[in-house]
């Protein structure tokens, strides 16, 4: 593989591998978090949770 793919390359996996960890952070706070909202505010939640995770780890 040349030089500047393998750059490339390995600077992708970097930001996935960013990314992946800071939705994990986001979502393990709210996941802390669940009791403090009403049960409507955190179906909706948990509904977005959901879809990005679907899109990061999808674009990772």
């Amino acid at each position: 593989m040349a030089t500047s793919v393998w750059t490339w390359w390995s600077l992708l996996c970097a930001v996935s591998l960013i990314n992946v960890l800071a939705w994990s952070a986001s979502a393990a706070l709210l996941w802390r978090r669940s009791l403090t909202f009403d049960p409507t505010t955190w179906a909706l939640i948990r509904v977005q949770i959901i879809l990005s995770a679907g899109y990061v780890f999808g674009c990772a």
